[in-house]
């Protein structure tokens, strides 16, 4: 197996992110994999592929500071860099064609493996579909309209899409009610996992420990039951709005809400070497779900 990571932006105001926490991330899930062959050198600009952008670029944009999804910004890098990153992809590829490839993004990095994936396919169309692909994607920075263009292209092979996304979502003090990649794109697996954050979400040790986490169907649900307890909320208090005794209410509701337990390193492990999430789950669909 072939694995190859793309990280995010730049956590500061200046300067850029060489993406080492995400490399680490990757060689811890290698050295998790036991008995698994998986080829990563962490090397940049041949299997780990960067983003230049940092937040007084993406805060240049009311846009980029407000929805944090598909912006003008985030695109026209994963534009100029698709070329570049695709070349070098395609030249790190196993010479056997069926040796399968592990794709991992987090954040910006989402967006630049997305158009990377396009611009093969419209550049050399079919010369990954005998390939079996897993593609994990870590607070997706992506547009949704994108990753269901991936969904055509490669419908004919063996793609299948874990998108992670966690509780407190760059830029770290969201609400609940704040859009996530999740509710734009209720396709595929998807896990939502509280607690975690921006930076957490692309470390070994979060999934090494059991962790409260929702799947898509439990996620969409747990958002319809935290709106009807917040109108529920507001008729109590008498008026739209909440003072901070039932904003705390409002938020112990939250933290209370009954969610799935366990520790996810290992369906994480199976995902991306089988595409299943576990050695006796049912293959998951490529594609829709």
């Amino acid at each position: 197996m072939r694995l190859f990571t793309f990280s995010g932006i730049s956590g500061s105001f200046v300067g850029t992110n060489d993406g080492q926490q995400f490399v680490q991330f990757a060689q811890d899930i290698i050295a998790q994999s036991s008995g698994q062959s998986i080829t990563y050198n962490g090397k940049r600009g041949e299997d780990h592929f960067t983003s230049d952008v940092n937040y007084s670029a993406l805060l240049s944009t009311l846009e980029g500071a407000v929805t944090l999804n598909g912006s003008p910004i985030l695109n026209r890098e994963a534009w100029d860099r698709a070329p570049i990153y695709a070349a070098a992809l395609l030249e790190a590829l196993p010479t056997d064609p069926t040796e399968p490839l592990i794709l991992l993004g987090h954040s910006q990095g989402t967006n630049l493996l997305t158009f990377t994936l396009k611009y093969i396919h419209d550049m050399t169309p079919g010369i990954l579909q005998t390939r079996p692909i897993r593609i994990a994607l870590f607070d997706p920075k992506v547009g949704p309209n994108y990753v269901e263009q991936l969904f055509v292209y490669y419908s004919a092979a063996d793609v299948r899409f874990l998108f992670v996304q966690s509780d407190h979502d760059l830029l770290g003090n969201q609400s609940i009610f704040a859009t996530k990649f999740i509710d734009q794109f209720p396709h595929g697996n998807h896990w939502w996992i509280r607690g975690l954050d921006h930076s957490s979400i692309r470390e070994w040790s979060s999934y090494a420990v059991e962790q409260s986490f929702l799947t898509l169907e439990s996620y969409l649900q747990f958002r319809r039951d935290c709106r009807k307890e917040l109108i529920r909320l507001q008729q109590e208090f008498g008026k739209p709005g909440l003072n901070t005794t039932y904003m705390l209410k409002f938020q112990d509701f939250q933290k209370k809400y009954p969610m799935k337990k366990a520790k996810l390193g290992t369906p994480l492990l199976s995902f991306l070497t089988t595409g299943r999430f576990g050695p006796n789950a049912k293959a998951e669909k490529p594609f829709l779900s």
